[in-house]
């Protein structure tokens, strides 16, 4: 509908799932400001804020052990230290150990990894998930404190792939480099959970 070229219409797929994160956050957001009851209102909020949480200690931890334990398995296949489906099983222990606690207590852990569909049929996909929120929140900050930013990202979601991510990125004016986007974005999470937290336990 926006007449992007084929040759433009596919590109990184961090900016579309980011792109979706962003209209999960705001559809939660308008739903909460726009609740008829209060019990309505605290459902949303907890909604919004548990993907907020998922942000900072879930969803980028899982990103970053997925992607670090398919890394290794490529790397030993291609130098022929991982031949046989026990030396992944190991490898997947192996990153267990360092990411999750007492990893050890439960052997049947190291068979997990097979049951995550994304190692087979979108292989090193997770780092997606972890720039994709990145994108998400960034311009949901922006958003947030800036309506007229709305404009920008609506032409960001037309225009297509028309060039490098990051001169994509740096017309919406945000660089997933820069240390101090993080810092930012983890204060909007920390401050809208603290939010939600004095909410449940004023009881509204």
């Amino acid at each position: 509908k926006a007449g992007v070229p084929w040759y433009y219409s596919d590109g990184p797929r961090y900016f579309t799932e980011g792109f979706a994160k962003v209209n999960e956050l705001l559809i939660l957001d308008h739903l909460a400001k726009n609740a008829k009851t209060d019990s309505d209102r605290l459902f949303y909020l907890r909604e919004w804020n548990s993907k907020l949480a998922s942000v900072k200690f879930a969803s980028m931890y899982w990103a970053a052990y997925a992607t670090s334990f398919e890394t290794e398995v490529y790397r030993r296949v291609k130098d022929g230290t991982a031949s046989e489906p026990e030396n992944i099983h190991e490898i997947w222990a192996q990153f267990g150990r360092l990411w999750m606690l007492n990893f050890d207590q439960f052997p049947d852990l190291k068979y997990t990894w097979a049951g995550t569909h994304h190692f087979f049929d979108a292989s090193r996909y997770y780092f997606n998930y972890l720039f994709a929120w990145l994108l998400a929140l960034s311009v949901y900050e922006r958003l947030d404190n800036d309506p007229s930013f709305s404009e920008k990202f609506l032409h960001a979601m037309k225009a297509g792939f028309y060039d490098e991510p990051t001169i994509l990125l740096r017309t919406l004016g945000i660089d997933l480099a820069d240390p101090k986007l993080f810092q930012r974005i983890f204060s909007v999470v920390e401050k809208r959970i603290i939010e939600f937290e004095r909410l449940v336990q004023a009881g509204q």
